[in-house]
């Protein structure tokens, strides 16, 4: 406004004045045009960091879930290479492989019962009560264990071929009728 005022002489100012007002809120339009022009590509900036930002966090959960599910299945196989080595070493001694079997029995009993655990947990899981269910969960279970049992004759005679009765190496589940 200053440099247009000081543009004109007094007389032509008072005559100026529509045209000063128009250059005035065009200058000051102009400036809320530039202003909103920053905001927008400052909101834009803003939102392509979060988005980044975001991905970036993706990425790492995802690395970290996969180091994470490497370092298990190593233990596993270390687990297993373990059993191995010791079923091999000690092939005739059945002391020592029924108590492997054992080992393998519970620990495959104690998964079964964390994976039915994990099952109430869920927000989304019903759980129904059945009388016959519990019959068919033994049921189940006793035929799961038996086809697990079978594999696991099955690889103990692929892997110890020297031992002459594999039956003594594995542990048959203890019946509670007794």
């Amino acid at each position: 406004m200053r440099s247009e005022l000081g543009k004109l002489s007094l007389d032509s100012t008072f005559l100026e004045r529509d045209n000063l007002n128009h250059l005035i809120v065009n200058a000051e339009a102009e400036r809320m045009k530039r202003a909103e022009i920053l905001r927008s590509e400052g909101d834009r900036e803003s939102e392509i960091n979060i988005a980044l930002a975001k991905r970036q966090i993706e990425i790492l959960k995802a690395e970290g879930e996969a180091k994470a599910e490497k370092q298990r299945a190593e233990a596993a196989a270390y687990t297993l290479e373990v059993l191995t080595n010791t079923l091999k070493k000690n092939g005739k001694s059945r002391t020592v492989n029924k108590r492997v079997a054992e080992a393998v029995t519970l620990r495959l009993a104690e998964k079964y019962i964390a994976a039915f655990a994990n099952l109430a947990k869920t927000n989304n899981t019903i759980i129904l009560s059945n009388n016959n269910a519990t019959t068919d969960l033994i049921t189940q279970a006793t035929t799961i264990f038996g086809r697990i049992n079978s594999q696991l004759k099955e690889d103990v005679k692929n892997t110890l071929g020297s031992v002459e009765n594999t039956e003594d190496l594995l542990v048959a589940p203890k019946s509670q009728d007794k």
